[in-house]
């Protein structure tokens, strides 16, 4: 009795098994995956392909399916990216049994992606109610280019719309994405319509594996002064900023519209403030300050107060103004210090602007320039804000004399002329 029960628990147990495998077997039976190629290699399982940073892989998948199905989908990705998935996906579309499909399918490899290192590609068809992967896993060796230089942010000041006849600063930050060390780095900046260019170079830059304390795989250039013209027409323009390296056989680049808004109206600017610097270029020493003296002259008939703004020196070199709110009253002199203190990793030349505000209009820029280097010129000391210590306060005051001499002789020859007038107009009356 007990062997016959338990011979027919077998049998239950068998019948409850074959349900589950003809699932199963429907399950697997509704595609089968013949090929997977990538960049036109076929691959299998335990394959192993190389491919670069900041490529395209190009996947083609081939697949029959065993029975007409809809809305099937292919996916093809990449797992272990830091920054997430890297994948593509494609369709839906029907499928008719039998009927082979090819589906290709394109996976960007991001240039930031950790080179020296082994991934796997997987290729899944699948629909809502089934779903077959590509089972063998392809391991993908990516690896850096030779050479490869990213722009890896372009900073704009004062920004990408500006008025005709002001300067844009451009700052370009680099890294060196690549196998090998890049030296000479051109860094430029093109407005090929206005045809302007300008460029500046970094010296040298190591591969992201072989940076330590003493060599950078990234780095800022210094400013790059883009004049722009003063009878520039209202309208956008195209701005390229490009690297060239590996003796310039190579380049990357990223193109921005400028802005410009027409051209500049002279009534901003007031010709009766003068304003002139002791020394337009300073030798300067990182972690050091150094001190540019502006001489300014108020020549019109009232007070004037104005606002001092630096620009240029962003990330370059800290800076402060003396001082930072500049009262001048009519027919006087006055002087503002313009502190520059370089960042301890200051290095090379920084073209920068000393911009007069006066009710939020500039009425007065000067340029001025700082030179890293060993030895600083010497600081100017002692000087307040209306101390005339320069040969140009004494020429603001010697001009300021001449003005008012002038102006003596004008109030003296029109009172005579009054005075003389109006004799004459007298004795004709008494004549009369």
């Amino acid at each position: 009795m007990r062997a016959l029960s338990g011979i027919v628990l077998l049998i239950l147990l068998v019948l409850s098994i074959i349900p589950a495998v003809a699932l199963q077997a429907e399950a697997a039976s509704f595609v089968s995956i013949d090929e997977v190629q990538l960049n036109g290699v076929e691959v299998g399982q335990g394959h192993s392909i190389f491919v670069e940073r900041d490529s395209r892989a190009n996947v083609r998948v081939e697949f029959r399916p065993s029975a007409d199905t809809k809305n099937v989908k292919v996916r093809a990705w990449i797992g272990g990216y830091e920054h997430g998935n890297i994948q593509d996906v494609q369709g839906p579309f029907d499928v008719n049994a039998g009927v082979t499909k090819i589906v290709n399918l394109g996976l960007q490899i991001p240039g930031d992606i950790e080179a020296s290192k082994v991934y796997q590609l997987r290729v899944e068809v699948f629909n809502e109610n089934n779903e077959d992967k590509f089972s063998a896993n392809v391991k993908l060796d990516v690896e850096e280019k030779r050479h490869a230089v990213e722009l890896f942010d372009v900073l704009f000041t004062p920004g990408l719309a500006v008025d005709a006849g002001e300067p844009v600063f451009v700052n370009v930050r680099l890294k060196n994405r690549g196998g090998l060390d890049e030296k000479d780095i051109r860094v430029s900046v093109r407005i090929p319509e206005l045809g302007i260019e300008q460029a500046v170079y970094v010296d040298k830059l190591v591969p992201e594996a072989q940076e330590d304390r003493n060599s950078a795989s990234s780095a800022s250039t210094n400013d790059i002064f883009v004049q722009i013209p003063v009878d520039a027409a209202k309208k956008n323009y195209q701005m390229i900023v490009a690297a060239e390296f590996n003796g310039r056989r190579d380049k990357s680049e990223k193109e921005y519209t400028l802005t410009v808004n027409g051209v500049a109206s002279h009534e901003l600017e007031d010709n009766r403030i003068m304003v002139s610097a002791q020394e337009t270029v300073k030798n300067v020493v990182p972690g050091s300050t150094s001190v540019y003296v502006v001489n300014l002259a108020n020549l019109n008939s009232e007070s004037k107060v104005l606002m001092p703004e630096v620009v240029g020196l962003k990330g370059w070199a800290s800076v402060d103004t003396e001082p930072r709110v500049l009262s001048i009253g009519s027919g006087e002199v006055s002087q503002m210090l313009v502190k520059v203190t370089p960042a301890d990793n200051a290095a090379g030349e920084r073209v920068f602007v000393l911009k007069l505000i006066e009710n939020g209009r500039t009425v007065k820029e000067v340029s001025l320039r700082a030179v890293a280097g060993r030895v600083a010129a010497p600081s100017v000391t002692g000087v307040t804000g209306t101390a005339l210590t320069s040969g140009l306060g004494i020429v603001f005051i010697v001009l300021l004399v001449i003005l008012v001499i002038l102006g003596i002789v004008i109030a003296v020859k029109r009172g005579r002329t009054e005075a003389e007038t109006a004799t004459e107009g007298g004795e004709a009356k008494s004549y009369y």
